[in-house]
C-alpha cells in the first residue's frame, strides 16, 4: 500500500513541500540582501586622488586651521562654513597621509555626504561601501552624534558603519582646546545641503 495516501505520508510530504519552500523563501532574500549589500548607495559618489587635488587638499586643511587658531578678542563668536566637496578632496588626497602619520591602518576610499540635518560617512571595504548616518548637534561646548544608524550598500545593518563619535574625538560635549590654551566652543551646528555651518566662540584660557 502506498504510504503517500496514509495521514502520516501526506504529513510527511507536505512538511517536506513547506521546508523546500522555506529553503528557497531563505536563499531568495539571502540573494536580494547581498545583491543590496553590493550596490553602492546612490549618494556615493568619492573624490578619485588626482595629483591636483593634494593642493586643494592641503590648502582647506590649512585653511581650516588657521580659522580656528587665529587671534581674536576675548570671547568672539565667529562662524564657518565646510563644504562636503572640500571635506572629500581632502579625503581622497590627505587622509592617506594623515592615517599613516599617526600610524593607524588606511582605508579605502571615504566619502561624506550632507544633506538637512544629516551627515553620512561612507567607507569603502573590497566591492562594498559601509556607512553611517547621523545626526550631529552642538551640546555641551562641542560637538554630540545622535540618531546613528548605519548599513552596507543599500542594506540597513545596525553597526555595521564607521563611529562617527571617534571622527569627533576630542570635540565631544565639550569645547575644543587650541595649542595656545584657549578653547573654541561650538554654539550651533546646522547641516544643510552639501555643507556644515558653525556658529563658534573663542575663549581665553
Amino acid at each position: 500500500m502506498s504510504m503517500a495516501g496514509t495521514p502520516g505520508g501526506r504529513l510527511r510530504s507536505g512538511f517536506a513541500r513547506a521546508t523546500v519552500a522555506a529553503l528557497f523563501g531563505l536563499a531568495v532574500l539571502a540573494g536580494l540582501s547581498a545583491w543590496l549589500a553590493l550596490r553602492a548607495p546612490s549618494w556615493w559618489t568619492p573624490v578619485v586622488a588626482r595629483a591636483a587635488d593634494a593642493d586643494q587638499g592641503a590648502a582647506f586643511e590649512q585653511a581650516i586651521v588657521a580659522e580656528f587658531t587665529k587671534v581674536r578678542a576675548a570671547d568672539a563668536e565667529w562662524a564657518v562654513r565646510i563644504r562636503a566637496a572640500d571635506v572629500n578632496e581632502w579625503l581622497a588626497s590627505r587622509l592617506p597621509q594623515w592615517l599613516e602619520s599617526r600610524e593607524l591602518p588606511a582605508l579605502g576610499q571615504a566619502q561624506v555626504h550632507l544633506q538637512p540635518g544629516v551627515l553620512r560617512l561612507g567607507v569603502a571595504r573590497g566591492p562594498a561601501v559601509i556607512w553611517t548616518a547621523a545626526e550631529p548637534v552642538a551640546q555641551g561646548g562641542g560637538v554630540q552624534i545622535r540618531s546613528a544608524s548605519s548599513g552596507m550598500g543599500r542594506l540597513p545593518l545596525p553597526g555595521m558603519g564607521p563611529d562617527l563619535s571617534q571622527a569627533v574625538d576630542g570635540w565631544v560635549g565639550k569645547p575644543i582646546p587650541l595649542p595656545d590654551g584657549r578653547q573654541v566652543r561650538v554654539l550651533d551646528l546646522e547641516v544643510l545641503d552639501g555643507e556644515l555651518r558653525l556658529r563658534l566662540r573663542t575663549e581665553s584660557r
